[in-house]
């Protein structure tokens, strides 16, 4: 069996399967035992990672709840220090109920030294007072002392916190690349790889020196911000899947190109071939992903566009969630 990146040829048992949108930012679409190991170990913790990982990408997944394999959704808010004393660490977290994130300080002055906790943990402060004293060789305090420092407690809402956020604004183009070679491999089939230009995406994304020399692979398209570049994805802006990823295969003259929507934040839009005339059974493809709900609808570009000829006559724009 042939790893669709570095072209060996290896035991079926070191193959892996391998999302092609990262199953952290809720992709389900799979190329099964089509990786080896160590390819897909560079394309997890190098490749996969400047896109799960990027501030935008965070905030994303946080506002709609989208967890990766282990159940964990980020939060790039979650430390930060109160504006007029950096020393006090804080973290907010989303309001179970409402999403409203949220932070309470409670401090208290304990021979000389003070007592701050989040608001969750205020039940414990009676536990936390007594480790404290017992460190400190002194004796618990006695009922009535101890409700007389609770009495005490002075509950601090409405500081301005401050939050250190880093915006890398390369770290998502390679894995978009590598998206935009997946899909084609998984639209055009295993000649694909011996396309030229597959080589050149290929070389690219597994680059392990790689420097953003982009200059280097002469790769034609653009790779961007969704609000500083035509995005060509009005259709599927709606309320319904205005959040989703999308991903449309067509073609450009002689060209063959892949436009692809991470959330509403990223965008691309990449030359995979250089020679339609070498696919002869080409046709324009299409996949929309709602990462809230992992799923996902694939097709055929021509069909989803009469689904939404259709929808735009019935004045109602289709739900990403239904099957075909």
């Amino acid at each position: 069996m042939i790893c669709i990146f570095c072209l060996r040829d290896v035991p079926h048992e070191q193959l892996t399967d391998e999302h092609i949108f990262p199953e952290s930012i809720g992709g389900k679409l799979v190329l099964t035992k089509e990786v080896c190991s160590s390819c897909a170990n560079h394309l997890g913790h190098t490749i996969d990672a400047g896109l799960c990982n990027h501030t935008f990408i965070k905030f994303a997944r946080m506002i709609h709840k989208v967890s990766g394999k282990t159940g964990y959704i980020p939060n790039p808010l979650n430390r930060g220090t109160l504006t007029d004393n950096q020393d006090i660490k804080v973290e907010l977290t989303p309001d179970p109920g409402t999403g409203v994130l949220r932070h309470l300080v409670i401090t208290q002055k304990i021979d000389q030294d003070t007592l701050i906790v989040d608001e969750k943990n205020k039940d414990n402060i009676p536990e936390i007072i007594d480790i404290i004293r017992k460190r400190k060789g002194l004796q618990p305090l006695s009922n009535e002392e101890l409700q007389k420092l609770l009495a005490q407690l002075n509950v601090t809402e409405g500081k301005e916190i401050a939050h250190k956020l880093t915006v890398d604004l390369e770290s998502f183009r390679r894995p978009i690349l590598k998206i935009a070679y997946e899909l084609a491999y998984h639209w055009l089939g295993t000649e694909y790889l011996q396309d030229p230009v597959a080589k050149i995406l290929r070389d690219c994304v597994m680059d392990k020196k790689f420097n953003n020399e982009w200059s280097k692979y002469k790769i034609r398209g653009e790779i961007n911000l969704v609000q500083t570049c035509n995005a060509g994805f009005d259709f599927w802006n709606t309320k319904h899947d205005q959040n989703s990823h999308v991903a449309v295969l067509l073609q450009s003259k002689s060209y063959v190109c892949c436009k692809i929507r991470i959330f509403n934040i990223f965008f691309g839009n990449i030359c995979i071939s250089e020679n339609l005339a070498a696919y002869n059974n080409f046709r324009p493809r299409f996949l929309i992903i709602n990462p809230e709900t992992k799923t996902e609808r694939e097709s055929s570009l021509s069909k989803e566009v009469q689904r939404l000829s259709d929808a735009l006559k019935s004045q109602d724009l289709p739900n990403p969630d239904e099957p075909i």
